[in-house]
């Protein structure tokens, strides 16, 4: 009986190590997805940015020339 007993024990313990194991695996998962996805947003915020800045440059340097182009005339 006393051997029994602590197999079984041994395999309940086991069963909780596992269980927890899982749950820390699964909360890892859970962590690298998210900031895996705060990065992908940061760098199409980025892309976002360094696309308005080229249209603001090329809206700025149309308006010059057609300032300048307004003096020509």
């Amino acid at each position: 009986m006393d051997k029994k007993f602590n197999r079984e024990d041994i395999l309940r313990r086991l069963r909780a190590l596992v269980i927890l194991f899982t749950i820390i695996l699964l909360y890892n998962t859970f962590l690298v997805k998210h900031n895996h996805q705060k990065e992908e947003q940061i760098q199409r915020e980025k892309e976002m940015a360094e696309i308005r800045r080229k249209e603001r440059e090329l809206i700025e340097s149309t308006s010059a020339d057609i300032s300048l182009g307004d003096y020509l005339k």
